[in-house]
Protein backbone atom coordinates (compact mmCIF):
# COMPACT_ATOMS: atom_id res chain seq x y z
CA UNK A 1 0.00 0.00 0.00
CA UNK A 2 1.12 3.57 -0.84
CA UNK A 3 0.60 6.76 0.15
CA UNK A 4 -1.16 8.58 -2.21
CA UNK A 5 0.05 12.02 -0.94
CA UNK A 6 3.86 11.07 -1.71
CA UNK A 7 3.54 7.88 -2.57
CA UNK A 8 5.71 6.43 0.37
CA UNK A 9 5.06 2.37 1.23
CA UNK A 10 2.66 2.29 4.37
CA UNK A 11 2.42 -0.70 6.49
CA UNK A 12 -0.91 -2.10 6.36
CA UNK A 13 -3.13 -1.06 9.02
CA UNK A 14 -1.15 2.12 9.44
CA UNK A 15 -3.55 4.96 9.74
CA UNK A 16 -0.99 7.75 9.14
CA UNK A 17 1.56 8.23 6.15
CA UNK A 18 5.34 7.72 8.65
CA UNK A 19 6.32 10.21 5.58
CA UNK A 20 4.22 12.60 4.90
CA UNK A 21 1.72 12.49 7.45
CA UNK A 22 -1.06 12.21 5.24
CA UNK A 23 -3.98 10.48 6.20
CA UNK A 24 -4.50 6.97 4.67
CA UNK A 25 -7.13 6.31 2.26
CA UNK A 26 -7.93 3.39 1.12
CA UNK A 27 -10.03 1.24 -2.06
CA UNK A 28 -10.93 -1.69 -3.08
CA UNK A 29 -10.36 -1.28 -6.67
CA UNK A 30 -8.55 -3.59 -8.82
CA UNK A 31 -7.25 -3.71 -12.09
CA UNK A 32 -6.69 -5.97 -14.96
CA UNK A 33 -4.21 -5.72 -17.74
CA UNK A 34 -4.92 -6.98 -21.00
CA UNK A 35 -2.59 -8.61 -23.97
CA UNK A 36 -3.53 -5.74 -26.17
CA UNK A 37 -0.73 -3.91 -28.70
CA UNK A 38 -1.06 -0.90 -26.79
CA UNK A 39 -1.78 -1.05 -22.71
CA UNK A 40 -1.10 0.26 -19.25
CA UNK A 41 1.42 -2.05 -17.77
CA UNK A 42 0.66 -2.99 -14.87
CA UNK A 43 -1.64 0.20 -13.72
CA UNK A 44 -0.92 1.70 -10.28
CA UNK A 45 -4.19 2.79 -9.14
CA UNK A 46 -5.04 4.71 -6.63
CA UNK A 47 -8.81 7.02 -6.30
CA UNK A 48 -9.97 9.72 -3.97
CA UNK A 49 -13.63 10.67 -3.88
CA UNK A 50 -14.58 13.50 -6.15
CA UNK A 51 -14.73 15.79 -3.13
CA UNK A 52 -10.90 15.77 -2.55
CA UNK A 53 -10.24 16.36 -6.35
CA UNK A 54 -11.92 20.23 -6.34
CA UNK A 55 -9.25 22.14 -6.00
CA UNK A 56 -7.58 20.64 -8.80
CA UNK A 57 -10.84 20.08 -10.62
CA UNK A 58 -10.62 23.81 -10.63
CA UNK A 59 -7.17 24.31 -11.55
CA UNK A 60 -7.75 22.41 -14.97
CA UNK A 61 -10.73 24.04 -15.49
CA UNK A 62 -9.21 27.37 -15.32
CA UNK A 63 -6.62 26.18 -17.23
CA UNK A 64 -8.78 25.01 -19.81
CA UNK A 65 -10.58 28.31 -20.16
CA UNK A 66 -7.11 29.81 -20.50
CA UNK A 67 -5.97 27.92 -23.60
CA UNK A 68 -9.57 26.53 -25.26
CA UNK A 69 -12.95 28.04 -26.18
CA UNK A 70 -14.43 25.44 -23.68
CA UNK A 71 -14.87 26.23 -20.05
CA UNK A 72 -14.37 23.29 -18.37
CA UNK A 73 -12.50 19.75 -19.09
CA UNK A 74 -16.00 17.67 -19.16
CA UNK A 75 -17.38 19.75 -22.02
CA UNK A 76 -13.97 20.03 -23.95
CA UNK A 77 -14.27 16.21 -23.92
CA UNK A 78 -17.76 16.56 -24.69
CA UNK A 79 -17.57 18.48 -27.86
CA UNK A 80 -17.36 17.74 -30.86
CA UNK A 81 -13.79 17.80 -32.98
CA UNK A 82 -14.20 19.24 -36.91
CA UNK A 83 -13.03 17.00 -39.36
CA UNK A 84 -13.82 19.39 -42.06
CA UNK A 85 -10.22 19.14 -43.50
CA UNK A 86 -10.97 15.45 -44.66
CA UNK A 87 -14.58 16.33 -46.28
CA UNK A 88 -12.46 19.45 -48.30
CA UNK A 89 -10.14 16.77 -49.58
CA UNK A 90 -12.68 14.53 -50.61
CA UNK A 91 -15.30 16.92 -52.11
CA UNK A 92 -12.48 18.37 -53.90
CA UNK A 93 -11.40 15.08 -55.26
CA UNK A 94 -14.44 13.80 -56.09
CA UNK A 95 -15.31 17.09 -57.92
CA UNK A 96 -12.07 16.65 -60.32
CA UNK A 97 -12.94 12.79 -60.54
CA UNK A 98 -16.72 13.75 -61.65
CA UNK A 99 -15.30 16.63 -64.20
CA UNK A 100 -13.26 13.69 -66.10
CA UNK A 101 -16.34 11.50 -66.60
CA UNK A 102 -14.15 8.94 -65.96
CA UNK A 103 -14.42 6.38 -63.08
CA UNK A 104 -10.88 5.23 -63.00
CA UNK A 105 -9.63 9.01 -62.60
CA UNK A 106 -12.70 9.42 -59.61
CA UNK A 107 -11.09 6.70 -57.82
CA UNK A 108 -7.52 7.87 -58.16
CA UNK A 109 -8.68 11.47 -57.36
CA UNK A 110 -10.34 10.13 -54.33
CA UNK A 111 -7.27 8.22 -53.26
CA UNK A 112 -5.22 11.45 -53.49
CA UNK A 113 -7.61 13.44 -51.53
CA UNK A 114 -7.76 11.09 -49.01
CA UNK A 115 -3.99 10.83 -48.80
CA UNK A 116 -4.06 14.25 -48.66
CA UNK A 117 -6.03 14.35 -45.51
CA UNK A 118 -4.12 11.57 -44.05
CA UNK A 119 -1.05 14.14 -44.15
CA UNK A 120 -2.79 17.44 -42.91
CA UNK A 121 -3.86 15.32 -39.78
CA UNK A 122 -0.64 14.45 -39.15
CA UNK A 123 0.44 17.50 -39.12
CA UNK A 124 -2.14 19.04 -37.07
CA UNK A 125 -1.80 16.38 -34.69
CA UNK A 126 1.59 17.40 -34.61
CA UNK A 127 1.08 21.28 -33.70
CA UNK A 128 -1.46 19.99 -31.57
CA UNK A 129 0.92 18.07 -29.42
CA UNK A 130 3.31 20.69 -29.78
CA UNK A 131 1.39 23.47 -28.52
CA UNK A 132 0.84 21.73 -25.19
CA UNK A 133 4.07 20.30 -24.32
CA UNK A 134 5.50 21.78 -21.28
CA UNK A 135 9.21 20.80 -20.02
CA UNK A 136 10.87 20.87 -16.31
CA UNK A 137 14.07 20.30 -14.49
CA UNK A 138 15.63 16.78 -13.28
CA UNK A 139 13.89 13.17 -13.27
CA UNK A 140 10.33 12.86 -12.91
CA UNK A 141 9.10 9.89 -10.21
CA UNK A 142 6.69 8.16 -13.14
CA UNK A 143 5.36 5.80 -10.59
CA UNK A 144 4.27 8.97 -8.16
CA UNK A 145 3.28 10.54 -11.51
CA UNK A 146 0.90 7.52 -12.64
CA UNK A 147 -0.12 7.20 -8.97
CA UNK A 148 -1.16 11.16 -9.43
CA UNK A 149 -3.10 10.58 -12.71
CA UNK A 150 -5.38 7.77 -11.53
CA UNK A 151 -6.43 10.04 -8.18
CA UNK A 152 -7.10 13.21 -9.83
CA UNK A 153 -7.68 12.14 -12.85
CA UNK A 154 -10.72 9.95 -11.80
CA UNK A 155 -13.24 12.18 -12.23
CA UNK A 156 -12.97 12.42 -16.10
CA UNK A 157 -14.15 8.93 -16.04
CA UNK A 158 -15.27 6.92 -18.78
CA UNK A 159 -12.99 9.71 -21.02
CA UNK A 160 -9.78 8.52 -18.67
CA UNK A 161 -9.10 4.94 -16.99
CA UNK A 162 -6.78 3.06 -15.97
CA UNK A 163 -3.36 5.25 -15.94
CA UNK A 164 -0.14 2.56 -16.06
CA UNK A 165 2.94 2.48 -18.12
CA UNK A 166 2.46 1.58 -21.81
CA UNK A 167 3.82 -1.90 -23.08
CA UNK A 168 4.15 -2.19 -26.86
CA UNK A 169 4.56 -6.20 -28.21
CA UNK A 170 4.70 -6.32 -32.06
CA UNK A 171 2.62 -8.82 -33.38
CA UNK A 172 4.39 -9.73 -36.88
CA UNK A 173 8.01 -9.99 -37.88
CA UNK A 174 8.09 -6.26 -39.56
CA UNK A 175 6.19 -5.12 -36.45
CA UNK A 176 9.07 -6.96 -34.37
CA UNK A 177 11.86 -4.75 -36.44
CA UNK A 178 9.97 -1.48 -36.71
CA UNK A 179 9.70 -1.66 -32.67
CA UNK A 180 13.34 -2.59 -31.99
CA UNK A 181 13.84 0.78 -33.83
CA UNK A 182 11.67 2.77 -32.27
CA UNK A 183 13.14 1.12 -28.75
CA UNK A 184 16.43 2.26 -30.26
CA UNK A 185 14.87 5.64 -30.29
CA UNK A 186 13.58 6.07 -27.69
CA UNK A 187 16.60 4.82 -25.36
CA UNK A 188 18.53 7.35 -26.63
CA UNK A 189 15.98 10.12 -25.76
CA UNK A 190 15.03 8.73 -22.45
CA UNK A 191 11.69 8.44 -23.07
CA UNK A 192 9.51 6.71 -20.73
CA UNK A 193 5.52 6.57 -22.00
CA UNK A 194 2.32 6.22 -19.73
CA UNK A 195 -0.84 5.83 -20.68
CA UNK A 196 -4.60 5.15 -20.56
CA UNK A 197 -7.50 4.05 -22.66
CA UNK A 198 -9.69 6.92 -23.73
CA UNK A 199 -13.42 7.23 -24.49
CA UNK A 200 -16.00 4.72 -23.45
CA UNK A 201 -15.16 2.05 -26.27
CA UNK A 202 -11.55 2.65 -25.61
CA UNK A 203 -10.34 2.07 -29.05
CA UNK A 204 -7.39 4.67 -28.35
CA UNK A 205 -4.46 5.19 -25.84
CA UNK A 206 -3.92 8.48 -24.47
CA UNK A 207 -0.25 8.67 -24.35
CA UNK A 208 2.00 11.19 -22.16
CA UNK A 209 5.18 10.75 -23.19
CA UNK A 210 8.52 12.23 -21.22
CA UNK A 211 11.50 12.67 -22.81
CA UNK A 212 14.73 14.20 -22.52
CA UNK A 213 14.97 17.85 -24.17
CA UNK A 214 15.81 16.97 -27.82
CA UNK A 215 17.70 20.46 -28.09
CA UNK A 216 20.27 19.76 -25.21
CA UNK A 217 19.42 16.16 -23.90
CA UNK A 218 23.05 16.52 -21.72
CA UNK A 219 21.36 19.33 -19.29
CA UNK A 220 19.01 16.90 -17.68
CA UNK A 221 15.78 18.69 -19.33
CA UNK A 222 12.99 16.84 -19.95
CA UNK A 223 9.81 17.91 -22.11
CA UNK A 224 6.72 16.47 -22.01
CA UNK A 225 3.62 16.14 -24.54
CA UNK A 226 0.44 14.23 -25.61
CA UNK A 227 0.09 11.95 -28.36
CA UNK A 228 -2.45 8.44 -29.26
CA UNK A 229 -2.16 4.91 -30.21
CA UNK A 230 -4.72 2.51 -31.40
CA UNK A 231 -5.22 0.00 -28.82
CA UNK A 232 -5.06 -2.84 -31.38
CA UNK A 233 -2.42 -1.57 -33.13
CA UNK A 234 -1.87 -4.01 -36.09
CA UNK A 235 -4.20 -6.87 -35.33
CA UNK A 236 -6.92 -5.76 -37.87
CA UNK A 237 -8.58 -3.28 -39.80
CA UNK A 238 -11.29 -2.30 -37.75
CA UNK A 239 -8.22 -0.91 -35.19
CA UNK A 240 -6.83 1.42 -37.72
CA UNK A 241 -8.86 5.00 -38.58
CA UNK A 242 -5.90 6.25 -40.27
CA UNK A 243 -4.89 8.47 -37.73
CA UNK A 244 -8.62 10.44 -37.26
CA UNK A 245 -9.39 9.28 -34.26
CA UNK A 246 -5.84 9.76 -32.62
CA UNK A 247 -5.74 13.01 -34.00
CA UNK A 248 -9.13 13.55 -31.56
CA UNK A 249 -8.20 12.25 -28.98
CA UNK A 250 -4.84 14.06 -28.85
CA UNK A 251 -6.93 17.18 -29.52
CA UNK A 252 -9.65 16.67 -26.36
CA UNK A 253 -6.61 14.73 -24.21
CA UNK A 254 -3.94 17.34 -24.72
CA UNK A 255 -4.87 20.40 -22.72
CA UNK A 256 -5.99 18.39 -19.54
CA UNK A 257 -2.94 16.76 -19.71
CA UNK A 258 -0.88 19.52 -19.51
CA UNK A 259 -3.13 21.34 -16.66
CA UNK A 260 -2.39 17.84 -14.98
CA UNK A 261 0.86 17.95 -15.14
CA UNK A 262 1.48 21.82 -13.91
CA UNK A 263 -0.48 21.27 -11.02
CA UNK A 264 1.53 18.04 -10.41
CA UNK A 265 5.08 20.37 -10.48
CA UNK A 266 4.09 23.39 -9.26
CA UNK A 267 1.59 22.28 -6.76
CA UNK A 268 1.25 18.65 -6.01
CA UNK A 269 5.05 18.05 -5.66
CA UNK A 270 5.60 21.58 -3.40
CA UNK A 271 3.05 20.14 -0.84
Amino acid sequence: MFCHKCGAQIAEGAGFCHQCGTKVIRTDNTSAVSNLKQTPDSPIQTTLPEADNSGFKAFVDNHIQKVTDFQSAEELLGSKVSLRFLWICLGVAALLGLITLNPILLLFFLLLGYAAARVICGVKKGRCAFRYQGKMEGEVNTDDLIRFMNTHLSYLQPYFHEWGYIKREALSVRGAVQEAAADAIRASTQEIGICTPFGEEQRRMAVLIIRADPTDRDSGKREYFTDAENRLEGASFLSHDMGFQKYKCVVKAAPILQAAMEYYFNHYQRN
